[in-house]
């Protein structure tokens, strides 16, 4: 048995599920060196737990329908783009270093080549930096430390984007109408990625997608659930800059943001 192309990824059944899952990790078999286990009953607790955790992510796949999924097009809709100034702001080369909610470098059947936008500026933000919203909870944080290094100056892009085909999951209809979850796409998919070296159920449904031939995905922000962020497949759309076109481009100040945010107080 062996998996080569997402449109193979439609699971029936439980076994259906454990059959993938045990192919997966026979041909991707963890970095984690030996020596970092104190036992072998820790190691095989680890192995338990990735199994395991695999498993879930499939299975909330299991019931997908993607013939049954909604649609939509975007026909001149204005959204936006945060990166840094040193960037390429339709570049996806970033989806070769590092993965991201619908793609897994790890892995060729589920890597993509994406390139996110948002509704706004600020769903912008959430999403990239999200992890700074702990300075709200951890006060200790919200002074610069005297060691922190000079931050990345970032610009933010606006674009009026025409594209076809994108897969729409925004609402608990369209997620019924699709066969998964609402969890599937809400699971952190960088511990998973970073713990266990195996792909969250949105980095499957992203690479399922894209072979299906989606433009893209429309989904709501796990991180401001009033609003839309928007995800193209390169491999589909083709030539980005002949479906964004950019409307205007100005810095974008982190530091006065995050102070009107409240996140940072000097």
């Amino acid at each position: 048995m062996s998996y080569t192309d997402p449109k193979d990824l439609i699971f029936k059944s439980p076994s259906e599920v454990k059959a993938f899952a045990k192919w997966y990790l026979g041909t991707n078999i963890t970095a984690t060196p030996d020596d970092e286990f104190s036992s072998e009953q820790e190691k095989d607790d680890f192995l338990y737990r990735r199994s395991s955790r695999l498993e879930v992510e499939v299975d909330n796949l299991r019931d997908i329908n993607i013939n049954s999924a909604c649609d939509t097009s975007y026909q001149d809709q204005t959204i936006f783009r945060l990166c840094k100034e040193s960037h390429q702001p339709l570049s996806t080369v970033g989806s070769d270093r590092k993965s991201s909610r619908f793609n897994f470098k790890e892995s060729a059947l589920f890597k993509n080549r994406l390139l996110y936008l948002g509704q706004d500026k600020e769903c912008c933000y959430g999403e990239i930096f999200h992890n700074d919203y702990m300075t709200q909870c951890y006060p200790e944080f919200e002074q610069p430390r005297a060691d922190e290094l000079p931050r990345a100056k970032y610009k933010i892009v606006e674009y009026q984007v025409s594209v076809p085909d994108i897969l729409v999951v925004t609402s608990s209809s369209t997620f019924k109408a699709l066969g998964i979850p609402q969890g599937a796409l809400k699971d952190e998919w960088f511990e998973l990625n970073l713990n266990y070296n195996i792909p969250s159920s949105s980095q499957i449904l992203g690479a399922i997608a894209r072979a299906h031939g989606y433009n893209g995905i429309l989904y709501c922000s796990v991180r401001n659930q009033t609003k839309n962020n928007l995800v193209l497949f390169e491999d589909n759309v083709g030539e980005l800059d002949l479906v964004c076109k950019e409307i205007s481009s100005a810095p974008f100040d982190l530091d006065a943001y995050e102070k009107q945010l409240g996140i940072r107080k000097s």
